[in-house]
């Protein structure tokens, strides 16, 4: 590991990154109806929360082919599918699966415990 931050230090001119500060913030998981997206703003960012069944997921509520929002895209299974142009993407990881893009977007960490949803946005 010792050698990824030599490279990194090395690409940065010789500074060491620093890493950033990150929030979590708590919602009741009954503010994320079942089955669909919520848009969500938290620290300055546009988040997309999905809650399907058992899981939360969270990505970034801009699709990374023409920053439509993707809250309220179509989901099945653990993809959403843009309104606009139909690109599709990962819940799980942001990768683009389909569509006109190949960009994936960001998903930010997530849990829920006793039925309170914490995220963690940095």
């Amino acid at each position: 590991m010792r050698g990824v931050w030599q490279k990194l230090a090395a690409w940065l001119g010789g500074r060491t990154p620093t890493p950033q500060p990150s929030h979590r913030y708590t919602f009741p998981l009954a503010a994320f109806p079942d089955g669909q997206g919520t848009p969500l703003s938290v620290g300055g960012r546009r988040l997309a929360v999905f809650h399907l069944g058992e899981r939360v997921f969270v990505i970034e509520n801009s699709c990374s082919h023409n920053r439509s929002p993707l809250a309220g895209g179509t989901v099945s299974g653990t993809v959403v599918t843009c309104r606009t142009h139909r690109a599709r993407f990962s819940l799980e990881t942001g990768r683009a699966v389909g569509g006109p893009t190949r960009r994936p977007v960001r998903t930010y960490p997530v849990t829920v415990t006793e039925g309170r949803v914490v995220i963690t946005v940095s």
